[in-house]
């Protein structure tokens, strides 16, 4: 998280971080994930592990695009500013 704290300091372009769970988890513990992009893919699974369990705070967010292509949904979402 350090790392990604430091890139958000710097002028440039935008971070794209493509991980799984715990990777998410980090960054949304430490409030570091500005823009969602959340893939819906048609498979149903019997177990895994939640990509957004354990927090306890509500994070509000903001529709920013919808996206369909090959049965697959992508919903685009920009965490409201507080």
């Amino acid at each position: 998280c350090r790392f990604v704290e430091e890139l958000k300091q710097k002028s440039g372009k935008n971070i794209w971080i493509c991980g799984g769970a715990e990777v998410a988890q980090q960054l949304i513990s430490n409030n570091l994930i500005d823009t969602y992009h959340l893939v819906v893919i048609p498979v149903i699974l019997g177990g895994g592990i939640s990509l957004f369990g354990g927090f306890t705070r509500k994070i509000d967010l903001t529709l920013v695009e919808t996206k369909k292509y090959n049965g697959i949904v992508e919903v685009i979402y920009n965490q409201k500013q507080i």
